[in-house]
């Protein structure tokens, strides 16, 4: 089982990786071929294990115990690699356990071993690798955590205590006060983080819900709640998680492949680590909650939402390896000259840079959201991501400008797959369609 990180994350953008090392010639000095610059980049990073993770909210329920085998297979062969169930559910576990996945039982403000025997201390399976204690809870919410995890420091010290947080509600006053109770939001993230960092030290995760995609339009905290969370995962070295509003239901859109990758890029560019789906199955269907899951009920049967989860997950753990050993340092908002107005979500955001490290310039004619990532081989990895909702098909024509002039290459992830780039003047041209992104890393020779 390749290693879960406490450092966040799904769909996988380009990422632009730029290498300034001066030791960069052959044996003769003479430059090396396209070839050896990535046989030599591969073995820098070759996959040492480190893997995103990708889970859901909401597990099948089988109605044969024989068919739990088939629903597990149908599940990671979606791509999901961690799961959830509400409490603890023996085939759940015993089915990860024996195909080496990690299990995450919900037992929701209690204590794991009152939800029986096998969840207790000395009887814990080392499948599970921690528990979901608390969903979307009010700043004052967080106060009560106390009992739970004084209980999992002394008794589950080495799994992980997950709790998922609230996004920022900007225009809804009444929902706001509800949930931050006088608060602003970094206050709710922050308050969250001195309670539960204080103790918790193992796995830390810091995971929100925000569905930011609408029928008619889109959120505009989206980016003000990713801000705020993937300042305070880098400041406690916390995985960023996120969710994904894959299900139609109340004014959440029907997606298609090409709004999932959206969504999913936007959070990578933040540092998002971990996706999770809400929803893999709807107990519920019809009325309020219309959309279907990835699943049915009962595991058996694949929607077309499944498809295109599974579509995007393989692209993204084709490349995981790579943009795990990246870490998010800083985002840039780019407004694109085709537009007179400036986008709404990036009138909200407090923490965006005006300025990147290592760039020295960067033109579009749309919206772009960029992020700069620091390697565990000092290089440095850009994560650019046309920003405009799907529905305007819009693509970005870019250009970066890197402030080494030597730069004359550049490695490049576009839906996992991996190509090196001749450029010149250190200048790189991108067209990004809707809904895409790239990761790029400059190389100097």
């Amino acid at each position: 089982m390749k290693k879960r990180l406490t450092l966040m994350s799904s769909v996988i953008p380009v990422l632009l990786l730029v290498s300034c090392s001066n030791n960069n010639n052959s044996s003769d000095n003479q430059p090396k071929s396209d070839e050896q610059i990535l046989l030599d980049f591969n073995e820098k990073y070759k996959d040492d294990g480190k893997e995103m993770v990708i889970s859901y909210m909401n597990e099948p329920r089988p109605n044969d115990l024989n068919d739990y085998e088939t629903v597990f297979k149908n599940m990671t062969d979606c791509g999901i690699n961690t799961f959830f169930t509400w409490g603890y559910q023996k085939s759940y576990a015993d089915l990860c356990k024996k195909y080496n996945k990690d299990y995450r039982p919900y037992v929701y403000k209690q204590t794991p071993q009152s939800y029986g025997d096998a969840m207790k201390p000395e009887n814990i399976d080392d499948s599970i690798g921690g528990f979901q204690y608390c969903d979307e809870p009010t700043y004052n919410d967080i106060d009560t955590l106390e009992e739970t995890l004084n209980n999992h420091v002394s008794n589950y010290p080495n799994k992980g205590y997950y709790v998922n947080l609230n996004p920022c509600w900007l225009n809804d006053e009444g929902v706001v006060n509800s949930i931050l109770n006088g608060h602003t939001y970094p206050e709710y993230v922050s308050h969250f983080c001195d309670v539960v960092f204080s103790k918790i030290t193992y796995d830390r995760w810091v995971s929100l819900d925000l569905y930011p995609l609408l029928k008619n339009s889109w959120r505009d905290s989206w980016l003000y709640s990713y801000e705020t969370v993937a300042e305070y995962a880098k400041a406690y070295e916390a995985t960023f998680g996120f969710y994904i509003g894959n299900m139609m239901h109340y004014d959440y859109r029907k997606l298609n492949e090409t709004d999932l990758r959206f969504m999913i890029n936007v959070a990578l560019t933040y540092g998002g680590r971990a996706l999770q789906y809400f929803t893999c199955v709807n107990y519920e269907p019809g009325g309020t909650f219309e959309g279907n899951g990835l699943l049915s009920g009962d595991g058996l049967t694949k929607y077309d939402e499944y498809y295109m989860a599974k579509t995007v997950n393989e692209e993204n753990l084709k490349w995981d390896h790579i943009f795990m050993n990246f870490d998010w340092q800083e985002t840039m908002l780019v407004k694109g000259s085709n537009n007179l107005f400036e986008n709404v979500n990036f009138t909200h955001c407090k923490n965006d840079v005006s300025k990147l490290d290592g760039v020295k310039s960067l033109t579009s004619n749309e919206d772009l959201i960029v992020g700069r990532f620091d390697g565990q081989n000092n290089d440095t990895g850009y994560m650019i991501t046309n920003f405009n909702d799907c529905v305007s098909n819009k693509t970005a024509s870019i250009t970066i400008e890197f402030e080494n002039s030597s730069v004359d290459k550049a490695i490049v992830y576009h839906r996992g797959e991996q190509s090196l780039t001749s450029i010149e003047g250190a200048k790189l041209d991108l067209e990004i369609t809707t809904g895409d992104a790239y990761f790029v890393i400059p190389y100097a020779y």
